[in-house]
């Protein structure tokens, strides 16, 4: 009888209680700059499809993805429909060249303004097309460097521009050195460059990586003709230095070896259908004579790679190299075009 006595003061507290549990299931009522209602939303997180959902945003930055329903209590400075309509996260392009400095000689002055307009048109329509952050894939160039050309010093200052807003376009949110070729390109260097930039034993593939570490670049792309010693060397030094390789693999080099061995990412898609292929061992052991430049090695024509290619495909072995991929971390970057 006597617990009868506290019946009401438990009604009351209840009674309290009841809008505080109802204001808990709400989100804060506070100013947001911009909803996004009503929208269907793609989280490649967990891989979900969240329609009728709110988007809240403050300050630039996603607080709150919410049921619709749930942010109907919340004010916003500026409010969207997006019913009918979906909504993703920033695409990422991790292969551009934003800029590779390919003007006629004019006057700095004038050089500048045309690589300046090329340049805008090519963030304007990254954005257009949901591009919000890039890897640009040649940010500096060999020295001795040409006057007017577009090199690192140029690119970290675009990158500061981008990120502090003073210039509209994605993030830049990597710079790679040039490309690195085997001795065989020696001749495309400018005149007067170290030769291990374009590196043919394992100590200048050591050297090279070491000095594109002090250069500063975030990456070190590599291209087709390195031979096999001097790029497993420079990826052994790139791992000591902390730097990232990525780019073409060498003719010589398969997509596991180069998987096994910390190349992050693959550029191109004409590696994966060689690693599908029993003909790609054959192929890769031939392209090693011919970057090495043994004597009476040559290349075969793109029309007999690709028949034997086809020809040769093995699912099996095909699934096998996916798997290592996925264990080792190493992406591919198709980069059709």
């Amino acid at each position: 009888l006597d617990v009868l006595r506290w019946v009401p003061h438990l009604v009351a507290l209840l009674l309290l209680l009841a809008p505080l549990a109802l204001v808990a299931q709400q989100p804060e009522a506070t100013d947001y700059d911009l909803s996004i209602d009503h929208v269907t939303v793609v989280d490649p997180d967990s891989r979900r499809v969240l329609p009728n959902h709110s988007v809240l945003v403050r300050d630039g930055r996603i607080e709150e993805v919410l049921p619709a329903s749930e942010a109907d209590g919340v004010t916003a400075k500026r409010r969207l429909s997006g019913k009918g309509r979906f909504l993703i996260p920033g695409l990422i392009d991790a292969h551009v060249h934003l800029t590779l400095g390919r003007v006629s000689e004019e006057d700095a002055a004038q050089r500048g303004a045309i690589l300046n307009g090329i340049l805008q048109n090519t963030l304007d329509l990254l954005l257009a097309n949901g591009v919000t952050g890039v890897r640009d894939m040649r940010s500096d160039c060999w020295p001795p460097k040409k006057p007017g050309r577009l090199c690192l010093d140029e690119h970290r200052q675009l990158q500061r521009q981008l990120a502090s807003g003073e210039r509209f376009g994605p993030r830049l949110l990597a710079l790679a050195s040039p490309p690195v070729n085997g001795g065989m390109e020696r001749g495309y260097l400018p005149e007067g460059a170290e030769a291990f930039f374009a590196p043919e034993t394992a100590a200048e593939g050591k050297a090279l990586a070491r000095y594109l570490s002090q250069q500063g670049v975030d990456l070190i792309k590599i291209y087709n003709t390195v031979p096999r010693a001097a790029y497993f060397a420079l990826l052994d030094e790139a791992e000591q230095q902390g730097l990232e390789v990525s780019g073409h693999l060498p003719l010589g080099v398969s997509v596991v070896e180069a998987s096994l061995s910390g190349h992050r990412t693959i550029e191109h898609a004409r590696d994966l259908p060689l690693a599908c292929s029993r003909y790609g061992s054959e192929y890769r052991a031939q392209m090693e004579k011919v970057v090495t430049r043994q004597k009476d090695a040559e290349p075969p024509d793109a029309e007999t790679r690709l028949r034997r290619t086809l020809e040769s495909f093995d699912q099996e072995r095909c699934q096998q190299v996916l798997q290592v991929l996925v264990e080792q971390g190493t992406y591919l970057v198709p980069t059709h075009g």
